[in-house]
């Protein structure tokens, strides 16, 4: 739907948005706005003819002028998504845009965001100590740069991964490894 003037999206309006494809104009709907756009109320977006979206898929709902835009809706409602899916928002009130992304881990210590704690996010918190925790994936403790308590959630949750949704059983160290290595001989030369 395109307006040529301005358009103000009031506190009871309900905007219904549909999904069923990525084609803008074809398969989902979009609002194109030229003039002065004033956003409240609900957006209400759905899924229609057993549409699936994918990650990666983009759909350009909003179109606007950044400086013309005011307002926020104030409730977002979006279909849920397959598993591993999730809506990012992020651009919606810049360029008007949803974007179907990879579940991000809620996991605390899977740095690298796949859906384990492993030694890999160890490297990830290595590697960033000291830098912006953004490179964490938001799975850190918070703090706004690395720190030791990020590698402290790296430690209690190692082993816990998204698909288990429990602890996997621990790898001993290497030092425990090669005392038991050790003992072996000298069990022998006593028997």
């Amino acid at each position: 739907m395109s307006f040529g003037g301005d358009v103000v999206l009031g506190t009871s309006s309900t905007t219904e948005i549909e999904l069923g494809g990525t084609v803008r104009g074809d398969e989902y709907d979009a609002i194109i706005v030229d003039g002065d756009f004033t956003l409240d109320g609900s957006l209400n977006v759905l899924k229609i003819g057993g549409y699936a979206p994918q990650a990666g898929d983009l759909f350009d709902i909003l179109d606007f002028e950044p400086a013309k835009l005011s307002g926020l809706f104030s409730t977002v409602s979006l279909p849920a998504l397959a598993s591993g899916l999730d809506w990012d928002q992020t651009n919606l009130y810049t360029t008007g845009e949803l974007l179907v992304s990879l579940a991000t881990s809620q996991i605390s210590g899977d740095f690298d965001s796949d859906g384990d704690v492993d030694a890999a996010d160890y490297t990830v918190w290595q590697d960033n100590l000291g830098l912006d925790a953004a490179a964490l994936g938001g799975n850190g403790s918070g703090a706004a740069i690395v720190v030791q308590a990020d590698y402290q959630l790296w430690k209690n949750h190692f082993g816990e991964s998204i698909a288990s949704g429990s602890t996997a059983d621990p790898v001993p160290e290497p030092a425990t490894l090669l005392l038991a290595l050790a003992a072996v001989p000298l069990c022998m030369r006593y028997r």
